[in-house]
């Protein structure tokens, strides 16, 4: 049966078959580290999401207040779901799983259809059409005289080249079944890699936008009798005026108070606006002082 086959042939199916194996096994290597790291990013965001939810209850039965914890903690997790996104750990975890599934299938349907393959090859040929005649018992053959000689190993089956062709075909679409679906892994990997790389380059360029410093207009209006003025962006003192227009510089966007001090006949007075700059727009303020 399989054993007669051309030396030839069992060389290719056992080549062909650990190929397979190799790229099943490395499949199954490979994903059980996506698989431990995606259980791991996954475990501690949702410990993070759900800590983010008790900080509003804590600091409303405690006396320290810890509610802005709670947008820390949902953004740590945020952050650590899309590192589980831009690498792939979950995604590869699932589409190496699925492929070395694949791989497996397709393993044992070759080796079905081998063995059926191998079996037509060894199967005896049908029996003479009725009517013509049989040829002849020779009936039972006497032992050779003398001593015993030893038993003759008995030829291979020879084989038509159509069946030799037979079986090269089904190694070789074998074969390509795997590449194929190493091939397909291998796509969605490159796909899944790019769309994440894209969508990194936007939140960085709308990251690097929303940081890049803002500007301010600010003008004054009844200023002639204050001998000095100061601005205060947020409580914190930025530059002292000495007439009513002024630009303020590298400032974040956002809403900002802006108080603006001075002394008006020996009195100190002081009148606040609160601004909202926008990132990449040139803010403008007016303030009248008292």
């Amino acid at each position: 049966m399989i054993d007669e086959l051309p030396p030839l042939l069992i060389q290719k199916y056992v080549a062909v078959i650990k190929l397979a194996k190799d790229q099943a096994e490395w499949y199954e290597r490979s994903k059980k580290g996506k698989k431990n790291g995606s259980k791991a990013i996954r475990l501690v965001a949702i410990v993070l999401i759900g800590a983010g939810g008790l900080f509003p209850i804590i600091n409303q039965i405690g006396k320290t207040s810890v509610s802005n914890w709670g947008y820390v903690t949902i953004g740590i997790a945020g952050t650590l779901l899309f590192i589980d996104r831009f690498f792939g750990l979950s995604s590869g975890w699932i589409r190496y799983t699925l492929t070395e599934m694949e791989i497996y299938r397709q393993i044992r349907d070759f080796e079905q259809r081998w063995v059926i393959a191998a079996l037509k090859i060894s199967i005896p040929p049908p029996p003479p059409p009725a009517g013509l005649p049989l040829p002849p018992d020779p009936g039972p053959v006497p032992p050779p005289a003398g001593p015993t000689v030893p038993p003759r190993t008995v030829d291979p089956v020879t084989i038509s080249p159509d069946k030799v062709i037979e079986m090269i075909t089904l190694i070789k679409d074998f074969s390509n079944q795997i590449d194929e679906i190493v091939k397909q892994e291998t796509s969605s990997w490159a796909t899944e890699f790019q769309t994440n790389l894209a969508d990194l380059q936007k939140i960085a360029d709308k990251s690097l936008e929303e940081l890049r410093p803002v500007c301010l207009q600010l003008t004054l209006k009844n200023t002639e009798k204050y001998t000095r003025l100061t601005v205060l962006v947020d409580g914190i003192s930025r530059k002292e005026l000495t007439h009513g227009e002024t630009l303020i510089e590298n400032l974040s966007k956002g809403p900002h108070m802006i108080t603006v001090t001075g002394e008006k006949a020996g009195v100190s007075l002081s009148t606040a606006k609160v601004v909202n700059l926008e990132a990449g727009k040139l803010g403008s303020l007016e303030i009248t002082m008292p």
